[in-house]
């Protein structure tokens, strides 16, 4: 049966995407030799697996079948990922929850898409949990569920401002509380807001006894804040005074200390009140920070009023932060210099340093990673600096290859592996991909030479082939057992030589290797037990030999003879022989004995031999005759070119000397025994005959066949297409119409290559007004025979110029002057230019081509504007006439 070369292995694969592309398999055939077959496939028709038979057969011209199959399971087991994960967040309020957002999916199969997330409350509040979910399943059910948490919960206390103190005289009863003078009070997040009456209470002195009110904001989640009004009771009088001036400073530290002296206009109705600092209030936020700095104003009766200092705290002024580091390139990610802090300084937050952020490389193979340093200040004030890092991997992975392997037979070549190719590295990729390419082989036995390529990829598709040779050289010769000595009655008795005698040869590569019969040697012993040394030849395909022998003894003895005495006759005369034979042996005449009586022409010796089974006896008779002449004659030149004229020389020799010689050359008889000339005026093939008579009056004849080759000239003939050329049409077909030629050389005369195309095309260049000689020499191959031919090309210049619509006379040295630009075709003798301005005067003129208009008339520049031109000329090879108008531009 036929063997395929390969026979591909069983696979699975994530997708049908992966599935390579149906291919053609090699087969070998003992008879049919070697060829590729197309494979069929079959897909059962699921999926989540998919199974696809891909079946490959070969039946060779008599019947025998292979069939080799690979099956490829299509099942896809790996999930989807999302290529973004929203992290868990904290918000204050349920109208700082983020809408919610389709998340992007990547799936090896399906390809990529989007998703809807599913959003579900606990129904809480403070904290309420809020849990989004995204889920995605793929065609093959693998599935990906992604969630979040929001946690909504509301830590910041509500707000109002302290009520105004109020006051009373001693003796009057504290006014009743109303939880309606707080009337500012508001929260981050809750809209109903319960204020609470908290209390009164006394600082237990008299002049005045000052109480203290206090009223609590409570918002929905239970975060509680206090505000409270101060009512004097004493004296009636209280003292007077005004806010201090406001203040604004950048940094907290900025803030001046309390100073009582801010107040200036304290007064009372009776003694000077006293000034101290009561606090400072913040309100709680930053850039800027509003502190309420209050002073206290009391008079001598401990009555006393409040007056508060606005103090801003606002920082305007940006951090500055040390330069980033240069700009850089590296080959790998890894190659990414280590992130370093950059230090900063701050009008407020003082000093410190900062790290950096790299936005992620969307292509590990390369691109550009922008490294930011930002620092923010306490009030949002920023300075950034970046650096390009430029990553772009350029250098191939390295690897050892594989050992050059030995093997006797095809069968014997190792299943190529990737694990052969050793110390596969590369700059960047940890593990670079090793793949098998191909086996490439010579085509040749006997050795065979295969070429087996790996290829190593790193992960940016650099690639380098490493080469391992493999050498099937089949060395061991087959091995058979000697056929079984046989003896035989006598030599007739001894069998044709058989191969099928040798039964068991056997080889490591070849399955049938061929027994052919070598040879028959005798020891000569005939008559006398004579063996007979028969051997065969057991050859594999690779030429390796064995030979085995098998041994025939003959058992036979010779028998008497005698051929009768010698006898010696004229030339012309009968004779018989007669020999004895009383065991009638089995004669033969060496030379063979002539139908007797016969008439032998020259004299002879005849040995008869007597074959008795073998054994073998002999005896001689001589007839003795004249001798005839040798007749032999040479020629100095055999083959040529017709007309061939050619000298015979006459060799022959003869016992006592010769009378008369004939010649037979071309039907002509020619006679002289010495030097003869003939000449051969057509081509063909010549017999030529030579007779001799001796002077005994003997003869002979030699005859050479086909003696004399005369060989046709050949015939050169050729057209051309076309049959003139010029500039523009320089391109010309030659066609060979030689006849009985084999070689050709071509001269175009144009002093170019000799050509030895057939049929060439050739390309003239700088074709001028001339007349080319083209010669075709046509040769006949074996004798060198030649003819040739001239022809006559002529070529013809066309008329190219070209006059330009724009110059610049402006003193640059570019584009200065106007003037027709003429290439070929024109007599530069008989040329006219003339220039007009828009009112028909000539402002310029000439009969040179090579000087033009530099923009000047009456040694004044022109105006810009648009001039006409008009040119004469003439062609110089029709003295044909042209005249051509257009406009020219000025552009200064």
């Amino acid at each position: 049966s036929p063997v395929f070369n390969t026979i591909p292995l069983d696979v699975t694969v994530q997708c049908i995407g992966d599935v390579l592309s149906m291919f053609d398999l090699t087969w070998v055939d003992n008879c049919d030799g070697t060829g590729a077959v197309v494979g069929v496939e079959v897909s059962n028709g699921q999926s989540c697996p998919e199974i696809i038979t891909r079946t490959w057969s070969y039946t060779d011209s008599c019947g025998n079948s292979t069939v080799v199959s690979q099956t490829i399971t299509i099942m896809d087991t790996i999930a989807p990922v999302f290529s973004f994960i929203p992290l868990d967040t904290t918000v204050q309020c349920i109208g700082d929850v983020p809408l919610m957002l389709d998340l992007t999916w990547v799936d090896n199969c399906d390809g990529i898409g989007t998703v809807i997330g599913l959003e579900v409350s606990n129904g809480q509040s403070c904290p309420e949990i809020i849990t989004r979910t995204w889920t995605y399943t793929d065609d093959c059910g693998n599935s990906t569920a992604v969630s979040q948490l929001i946690t909504v919960m509301d830590t910041i206390p509500p707000t109002a401002s302290n009520l105004p103190t109020l006051s009373i005289t001693g003796g009057s009863p504290l006014p009743q509380f109303n939880v309606l003078d707080v009337f500012d009070e508001a929260d981050n997040c809750s809209s109903n807001i319960v204020v609470a009456y908290v209390g009164d209470i006394s600082n237990g002195t008299n002049c005045p006894e000052i109480f203290t009110r206090t009223y609590s904001i409570t918002d929905e989640c239970g975060n509680q804040s206090f505000v409270t009004q101060l009512i004097s009771v004493g004296d009636a009088f209280i003292p007077t005074a005004s806010n201090p001036l406001p203040v604004n400073v950048q940094c907290s530290s900025n803030i001046p200390s309390p100073d009582p002296l801010v107040v200036t206009d304290e007064a009372d109705n009776g003694a000077i009140p006293i000034v101290t600092w009561e606090d400072d209030t913040s309100n709680g936020m930053s850039c800027p920070e509003i502190i309420v700095r209050r002073y206290r104003v009391t008079d001598d009766c401990g009555n006393f009023i409040l007056v508060s200092q606005t103090i801003t705290v606002n920082d305007t002024i940006p951090p500055v932060l040390d330069i980033a580091p240069a700009d850089v390139t590296v080959l790998c990610p890894g190659d990414v210099p280590t992130m370093i802090s950059l230090a900063y300084s701050d009008n407020c937050d003082g000093v410190g340093s900062v790290s950096g952020f790299d936005n992620q490389l969307t292509n590990s193979c390369g691109g550009s990673i922008i490294r930011t340093w930002t620092y923010v200040d306490s009030c949002g004030n920023s300075a950034t600096v970046t650096q390009n890092i430029t990553v772009n991997d350029t250098i191939p992975p390295v690897a050892v290859a594989p050992a050059s392997i030995n093997v006797e037979c095809p069968n014997d070549i190792p299943v190529w592996d990737i694990l052969s190719v050793t110390n596969e590295s590369d700059n960047c990729t940890l593990n670079p991909t090793v793949n098998w390419e191909g086996d490439l082989s010579d085509g040749l036995s006997c050795p065979e030479t295969i070429i087996r390529t790996y290829s190593i990829t790193d992960a940016c598709g650099n690639q380098v082939l490493v080469e391992q040779l493999i050498t099937v050289n089949d060395i061991t010769p087959p091995t058979a057992s000697n056929p079984t000595t046989i003896s035989v009655p006598s030599i007739n008795d001894v069998p044709l030589p058989d191969p099928l005698v040798v039964s068991d040869e056997a080889d490591n590569c070849t399955l049938y290797p061929v027994v052919t019969w070598v040879s028959d040697v005798s020891d000569g012993n005939i008559c006398d037990s004579e063996e007979i040394t028969r051997t065969y030849s057991i050859m594999d395909e690779c030429g390796n030999e064995t030979f085995v022998t098998q041994l025939i003894i003959i058992l036979t003895t010779p028998a008497p003879i005698d051929a009768g005495p010698d006898q010696t006759i004229c030339l012309g005369d009968s004779v018989s022989i007669n020999v004895i034979n009383p065991l009638n042996a089995n004669l033969t005449w060496s030379p063979a004995l002539p139908l007797q009586p016969f008439s032998p022409i020259q004299s002879q010796t005849y040995t008869v031999t007597a074959d008795y089974y073998g054994c073998i006896s002999t005896d001689d008779v001589s007839i003795f005759i004249a001798t005839p002449p040798t007749v032999n004659f040479t020629a100095d030149i055999l083959t040529g070119c017709e007309p061939l004229q050619v000298e015979f020389t006459n060799l022959t020799t003869a016992q006592n000397g010769f009378s008369n010689c004939e010649w037979t050359i071309n039907g002509e008889t020619i006679f002289g025994c010495d030097m003869v000339s003939y000449l051969f005026e057509n081509a063909g093939t010549y017999d030529v005959s030579l007779s001799v008579t001796t002077i005994e009056g003997c003869t002979s004849t030699q005859t050479f066949f086909d003696y004399i080759n005369v060989y046709e000239v050949p015939l050169a003939q050729f057209s051309m297409n076309p049959n003139s050329i010029s500039s523009f049409d320089n391109v010309v077909q030659f066609s060979n119409n030689s006849i009985n030629a084999d070689l050709y050389e071509w001269d175009f005369g144009d002093q170019s290559a000799i050509s030895t195309l057939e049929n060439p095309n050739h390309t003239y260049n700088n074709v001028g007004n001339s007349i080319y000689t083209i010669t075709l020499w046509a040769y006949e191959e074996h004798f060198g025979c030649v003819d040739s031919i001239q022809m006559s090309l002529v070529g013809t210049e066309e008329l190219i110029y070209y006059v330009p619509n724009t110059f610049t006379p402006d003193g640059d040295t570019y584009n200065e002057t106007f003037q027709p630009v003429f290439t070929e075709g024109y007599d530069p003798y008989d040329f006219h230019l003339l220039i007009f301005n828009r009112w028909g005067e000539i402002v310029f003129e000439s009969f040179n081509v090579e000087i033009g208009w530099n923009g000047l008339y009456r040694s004044t520049l022109a105006q810009d504007g648009t001039y006409t031109w008009k040119i004469e000329f003439k062609e110089t090879m029709t003295d044909k006439r042209h005249t051509a108008v257009g406009h020219v531009n000025i552009i200064r």
